[in-house]
């Protein structure tokens, strides 16, 4: 049985995807191949897509980052949300990162709902000033 090989694309995301993950875990390329049982070069070769990966190593990778091997090979975009549970200042670390084209849409969106919240907060203020003019006033 013959299975469909990933075409170009998936392989370049899903290698960057190893990287995010490398580097949102702030982990060295070193300690990440110690990890998985091999050598830094090869890491770096997966993360620069000069090297396919096997389905035995993406088995490790997604053991070691805790993800799913669908993921990894998916074209879904890079959106990773993490928590590390230690306190950090007083607050708990937290590591969002995701594509610039994901971001600057999120920006856009909020954008239009703070213009539609401040329409309405301007509506809101003339009808107040409406109905405080046909209020009597007591001297």
């Amino acid at each position: 049985m013959h299975r469909p090989t990933p075409d170009a694309e998936h392989v370049a995301l899903r290698n960057s995807k190893l990287k995010t993950l490398r580097l949102s875990h702030n982990y060295t390329q070193q300690y990440v191949a110690d990890s998985l049982g091999v050598d830094a070069s090869t890491l770096c070769r997966w993360e620069e897509n000069e090297e396919k990966i096997n389905l035995g190593n993406l088995r490790k990778i997604a053991s070691f980052y805790a993800v799913g091997i669908e993921w990894l090979i998916s074209p879904d975009p890079l959106v990773l949300h993490m928590h590390d549970n230690q306190l950090a200042n007083g607050a708990y670390n937290t590591v969002n990162v995701m594509p610039k084209e994901m971001l600057e849409q999120m920006a856009a969106q909020h954008k239009a709902h703070i213009d539609v919240l401040q329409k309405l907060t301007e509506s809101l203020i003339e009808l107040t000033d409406k109905v405080l003019d046909r209020i009597p006033q007591r001297d």
